[in-house]
């Protein structure tokens, strides 16, 4: 026993000190863990009363002390390797493609203003700055900020300075608007009484790439029966396509799967998705359909589970 809690010793770097094993290797820690009064050595045996005691005590200080170092060994290495373990994990989710948005601004001048885009392909993810100028001798306030359908508020300016500019960002999210225009009317309330609000309309072509019925398909029921959904792709004619493939961002809660169609003399494709989670909760998840156009060489459809018992 005392080679093994030798040999254990000797690998933690944070007790290597003669400290310990020189404890150890004087006492072999018998006495302390055989309970016994008496130590043998070579001349026979010795009254040992007194130096027991000491040593008992000294044996129970170190004990204590070593289980410390332990405890405390083996929580750094815990926390060492917890972070990896979450990068692991956050790696296994398929993001997507890499790809810029389109970025563009503009300028509004007055308490409203438009902005007509220019036409884009459906997928395109489009970053526009809206950028205001404060034309006062006081600090301009924006708030309660509003985008529109079809776009997304990334950020704006909370105040702006005399003299200064400051922007209001949006992204406009093309993915389901394909064959139509997003159209729509971004606000901003100012603290500013000759210019209460800020009013921005827009504007944006979207190319249809594909109809995609539907864009998102939902699983609703209880785990207990089979839930599947599907969605019909039909490419457009100016962009045929066929898919390759598909990857999903999480995959956990869901099976899923392709296949082409005819509806007359119309090719298709239908994705199918599957619910396998094995109790109640709600999922979202995105398959990333893989095709083999290099105008878009991936596009999404989500998932959403609302899963009972």
């Amino acid at each position: 026993m005392a080679k093994t809690l030798l040999t254990i010793l000797g690998s933690l770097p944070y007790i290597r000190s003669g400290l310990f094993l020189g404890f150890i290797k004087q006492f072999r820690w018998i006495p302390v863990l055989s309970g016994a009064a008496e130590l043998k050595n070579c001349s026979g045996v010795l009254n040992v009363e007194g130096a027991m005691k000491k040593k008992v005590v000294i044996a129970a200080v170190s004990c204590v002390v070593l289980g410390l170092i332990i405890t405390a060994w083996a929580v750094t290495v815990g926390f060492r390797d917890k972070p990896a373990e979450e990068k692991e994990r956050k790696s296994t989710l398929y993001r997507g493609l890499e790809e810029e948005p389109k970025y563009s601004q503009s300028v509004v001048e007055e308490n409203s203003g438009s902005y007509a885009f220019e036409t884009v392909l459906q997928g395109d993810m489009v970053r526009h700055d809206f950028w205001i100028k404060n034309t006062t001798k006081e600090p301009l306030e924006l708030k309660n900020v509003k985008s529109c359908c079809g776009s997304f508020l990334e950020n704006y300016t909370r105040t702006i300075q005399p003299g200064q500019e400051g922007k209001i960002t949006v992204l406009m999210l093309t993915e389901q608007f394909g064959g139509r225009s997003i159209e729509g009317t971004i606000r901003a309330e100012t603290n500013d009484p000759k210019r209460p609000e800020i009013k921005i309309h827009v504007s944006l072509p979207v190319l249809e790439f594909a109809k995609i019925d539907p864009y998102k398909i939902i699983l609703t029921g209880s785990f207990r029966e089979e839930l599947s959904g599907t969605s019909i792709i039909e490419p457009a004619a100016d962009y045929p396509f066929a898919i390759t493939g598909i990857k999903p961002k999480k995959g956990i809660d869901i099976l899923y799967s392709y296949k082409e169609i005819l509806e007359g003399n119309q090719k298709k494709f239908m994705v199918t998705a599957t619910n396998k989670r094995k109790k109640s909760g709600i999922y979202r998840d995105i398959l990333f359909i893989q095709t083999d156009n290099k105008s878009r060489p991936e596009f999404k459809i989500r998932v959403e589970g609302y899963i009972e018992e």
